[in-house]
C-alpha cells in the first residue's frame, strides 16, 4: 500500500510538472493560453490613458446626413483631407481601399489634396486564394497616382487566430510594412520621437478597451468640425478614417471589416477594423507591448504545483478542493497583477494546473480508497463477520493497520487430551474431526461478532473489540465460550457414535489492553493482537486443568458482564509469567 501511494504521488508530481512546462507547446495549449489572455483583458478593463488617435467613422449617421450612395466621390475625401490638415492632424490614415480609378475629376481632386497635406497614409491589402492543388497571394496596392503623392502606404490586412479573434498586429509581412507601423512611425517623426521597436514582426495588441473605447466622430461631423466638434479635437492627433458597424454594413457586405477582439470573449460584439488598427497604432506609439513569459521560465512554479499535487494525494477531497480554489484565485490575481505591467503570465496553464491537481488528487484519493477497501476486504473477510467487514469498508480510517492500543477481550480454546486422541486416528480422520470442531467454533465466534485470529494446532484464538470497538466485548466473548463448550459436547456425542473418542474443550478468556495491527515480515503478515492480555487468556485456558473447570475468565472480563450470565468466583490462582495471583471466575454448570 505504501508503494502504491508513493507511486501515485510521484505520478502526480510528474504530471503537473510536465503539463506546466510543455502543454502550452501543443495546439490546444496555445489556444487555451490565448483565451486566457482574453480573460486578462476583461479583468483589467479599459485603460485610463486616452491615445492621441481620433477615428472618423463612415457610419449610418453620415449616410443619412450626406444623402450619398457608396462609394462616395473621392472629391469628398479630398475635402476631408484638406479640413483635417487645416485642423492640425499629424497623420491622416485611410482604412479605405483605393485600388481602382473613379472619374478623373474626383481622382484628381483627391490626389491634389493628398499632395498638399503631405501626411496621408493609404491602405493596401493582401488577397489569399486557395484552390485545389495550389494557392495564390496577391498584394493590392493603392492606385499609383495616389501612391506617388501619399506620404506612405501599408497593409491593412489582419490575421485572426483560429477562433477568429484578432490578438496580434505586425510590422512587416512578406517584405511589406503594415498600415499600423507606417502610421505610428510617421507620428513619432512628427513629434521628434523614436519608436520603441516591437519585439518581432508580430506583436500582441494592447487594446485600450472594448469597441468605442477610442474617441470616434462621424464622417459628416469631421467635414464641419466648427459646428459639430470641440475646438482642436484633431490638432496633433492621428486621424484614422474607416467604416463602422451598423446598417451601413449592408453596403459593404455583412460582417465585412469588423472582427472579434479579446473583449468579444463573452459577447458577440465585433470591433471595426479601423479601431483594431487604432489599437495597434497606439500599442506601437506607446511601446507598451505585451511580453509573454514563456512557461519554461516558470519551472519553479511547476515544481511547486507538482510537489503540492503529490502531497495532496494523501489529503481529504474537501481540503484538496479548498487548496485548488485558493490556488486558482491566487493564480488569477498574480497574472492580473503582472498584466497591469504588460507581462503575460500563462493564466490558462496556471488555472489548468489547479484544475488538473484537483481532478488528479481526488482521483488518486479514490484510487487509494479503492485499493485500501480491496486490501481490507481481502485481509479481514476470512476471519471477520461480513457485517463488520461492511462497516470497515464504509470508513477504512476506523482501523489502523500499523498498530494501535485497543481495549479488547481475547479467547483461547483447546481440546483436552487431543494429542493422545489424535495418535489413534489416521491423517484423514484427524483433519476431518478438526475441521468439524473448527467449523462449529468459528461460527459461534462470528455469530457473537468476534474475529478468529488464528488456529494453532487444535487451539482457536478469537478476539472481540478489534478492529472495531465493541462496548460489550467481554459479554460477547463469555457467551461464545459457553456456546463452544456446549457445541463441542454435542460434537463429542456424534463422534462417539461414529467410533471416535469423546472430546472436551477448555476455554480461557481475558480482557484488557492489546496491541492490534499487521504483524509479520515483509513477505507475509497478518492482522493480530499481542500483549499481556493475550498471554493471560492463553494461561487461563491451560489453568482449567488445575481448577477442574471448562471455562475460566479474568476479573477484568467478569467486570464487563451485565449480570445476565451467572458467574462463580474460583479464587486466586498463580499464573505462569505473573508475580501476583490472579482472581478468576467460571460459569457454574458449564
Amino acid at each position: 500500500m505504501r508503494l502504491f501511494k508513493a507511486s501515485l504521488a510521484f505520478f502526480m508530481f510528474l504530471l503537473l510538472f510536465f503539463y506546466g512546462m510543455f502543454f502550452y507547446r501543443t495546439r490546444l495549449g496555445e489556444d487555451l493560453e490565448r483565451k486566457g489572455l482574453d480573460i486578462l483583458f476583461l479583468l483589467r478593463g479599459p485603460l485610463n490613458k486616452t491615445p492621441p488617435i481620433v477615428i472618423v467613422s463612415i457610419d449610418d449617421s453620415s449616410f443619412d446626413q450626406l444623402k450619398l450612395q457608396w462609394p462616395w466621390p473621392r472629391s469628398l475625401h479630398a475635402l476631408l483631407v484638406d479640413i483635417l490638415t487645416e485642423e492640425g492632424a499629424s497623420v491622416i490614415g485611410f482604412d479605405v481601399l483605393f485600388f481602382d480609378p473613379s472619374n478623373p475629376a474626383d481622382d484628381g481632386a483627391f490626389k491634389e489634396a493628398i499632395r498638399r497635406s503631405g501626411r496621408v497614409v493609404l491602405a493596401g491589402d493582401v488577397e489569399k486564394v486557395k484552390e485545389k492543388g495550389f494557392g495564390r497571394i496577391t498584394i493590392h496596392k493603392p492606385l499609383k497616382m495616389f501612391r506617388k503623392v501619399a506620404r506612405a502606404w501599408g497593409l491593412t490586412s489582419v490575421f485572426p487566430d483560429s477562433d477568429n479573434v484578432i490578438r496580434e498586429g505586425y510590422v512587416t509581412w512578406n517584405g511589406y510594412h503594415s498600415f499600423d507601423y507606417v502610421v505610428a512611425k510617421l507620428y513619432a517623426e512628427s513629434k521628434g520621437r523614436r519608436l520603441k521597436e516591437p519585439p518581432g514582426d508580430f506583436f500582441f495588441i494592447n487594446y485600450v478597451g472594448p469597441p468605442r473605447s477610442i474617441p470616434t466622430v462621424s464622417y459628416y461631423q469631421a467635414l464641419n468640425p466648427d459646428k459639430f466638434l470641440p475646438k482642436g479635437l484633431f490638432k496633433g492627433k492621428i486621424v484614422l478614417v474607416g467604416r463602422a458597424p451598423g446598417g451601413a454594413l449592408a453596403l459593404f457586405g455583412e460582417g465585412v471589416d469588423t472582427f472579434f477582439s479579446p473583449y468579444s470573449r463573452f459577447s458577440t460584439e465585433r470591433m471595426p477594423g479601423v479601431e483594431i488598427h487604432a489599437n495597434a497604432v497606439k500599442t506601437i506609439i506607446d511601446g507598451d507591448y505585451i511580453k509573454r513569459v514563456r512557461n519554461e521560465r516558470l519551472w519553479f512554479v511547476w515544481l511547486f504545483f507538482g510537489a503540492l499535487s503529490a502531497a495532496l494525494v494523501f489529503a481529504r477531497p474537501i481540503f484538496v478542493i479548498l487548496i485548488a480554489l485558493l490556488l486558482g484565485a491566487a493564480s488569477t490575481y498574480t497574472s492580473l497583477h503582472f498584466f497591469y505591467s504588460n507581462l503575460w503570465l500563462p493564466l490558462s496553464s496556471l488555472l489548468g494546473s489547479s484544475l488538473l491537481m484537483l481532478i488528479g488528487s481526488i482521483s488518486s484519493g479514490y484510487a487509494i480508497t479503492f485499493s485500501e477497501r480491496r486490501f481490507i476486504k481481502k485481509a479481514f473477510s476470512m476471519y471477520l463477520p461480513p457485517s463488520v467487514v461492511r462497516e470497515i469498508l464504509k470508513d477504512p480510517s476506523q482501523i489502523a493497520l500499523k498498530g494501535e492500543l485497543k481495549e479488547a477481550t481475547v479467547l483461547f480454546t483447546d481440546l483436552a487430551g487431543f494429542t493422545s486422541i489424535s495418535e489413534k486416528m489416521n491423517p484423514e480422520e484427524l483433519v476431518s474431526v478438526l475441521n468439524r470442531y473448527f467449523d462449529r467454533a468459528t461460527r459461534i465466534v462470528v455469530d457473537e461478532g468476534g474475529i478468529v485470529d488464528k488456529y494453532i494446532g487444535d487451539a482457536v484464538m478469537a478476539v472481540w473489540g478489534v478492529p472495531l470497538p465493541q462496548e460489550d466485548h467481554a459479554l460477547r466473548a463469555v457467551r461464545a465460550g459457553i456456546k463452544m463448550v456446549k457445541a463441542i459436547e454435542e460434537l463429542s456425542e456424534e463422534l462417539v457414535k461414529e467410533g471416535y473418542p469423546p472430546l472436551r474443550i477448555r476455554v480461557g478468556i481475558a480482557s484488557g489492553l492489546v496491541v492490534a495491527g499487521n504483524i509479520g515480515s515483509t513477505l507475509q503478515y497478518n492482522y493480530t493482537v499481542i500483549g499481556d492480555t493475550v498471554n493471560l487468556a492463553s494461561r487461563l485456558e491451560s489453568m482449567n486443568k488445575e481448577t477442574k473447570t471448562s471455562i475460566l475468565f479474568s476479573e477484568s472480563t467478569a467486570s464487563g458482564l451485565d449480570g445476565s450470565i451467572p458467574i462463580e468466583e474460583v479464587g486466586f490462582v498463580k499464573v505462569r509469567g505473573k508475580e501476583k495471583p490472579v482472581k478468576v471466575y467460571t460459569v457454574p454448570g458449564v
